[in-house]
């Protein structure tokens, strides 16, 4: 999924092309840029991207994972800000703007999803402590 929004980011603060009889030649080369830029990914890649960013984002977290309360909180994240719910159409892009407009360093693979939630821990070593270990004073807001 970071690759796919490593591509939106690209095209997150440029203006969004025109569709109309009266789009100019930028519009036409921007469109032509993120078909080739699609394109690039390779078959499989492109192949799934283009299935995925009509999707929903739970069909996505049910096929990928099975510990439920970890779906939540991605489903949270992907609706998060907009009147949206899990099961409307195209969160999975809702999802992969919010994953191209975080700095790179504040994107986490999940490791070991079926193990529980995890936090950070307080000193902020970039170290994932198991929910179940997490002092108290770490989960108060």
């Amino acid at each position: 999924m970071t690759r796919f929004a490593d591509l939106l980011k690209t095209y997150l603060n440029k203006t969004p092309p025109r569709l109309a009889k009266d789009a100019g030649k930028s519009d036409m080369l921007t469109l032509a840029q993120l078909g080739l830029d699609i394109r690039r990914l390779g078959k499989v890649e492109m192949q799934e991207f283009l299935r995925i960013i009509g999707m929903n984002i739970r069909d996505e977290l049910v096929e990928r994972f099975e510990n439920g309360a970890l779906r939540g909180v991605i489903s949270v994240d992907a609706v998060l800000g907009t009147h949206l719910g899990p099961r409307s159409p195209n969160t999975i892009l809702t999802y992969l703007y919010r994953l191209a407009g975080a700095p790179r360093r504040r994107r986490r693979t999940i490791k070991n999803a079926g193990s529980g939630c995890s936090t950070m821990d307080a000193n902020n070593n970039n170290e994932l402590i198991p929910w179940h270990q997490t002092p108290l004073s770490a989960t108060k807001a």
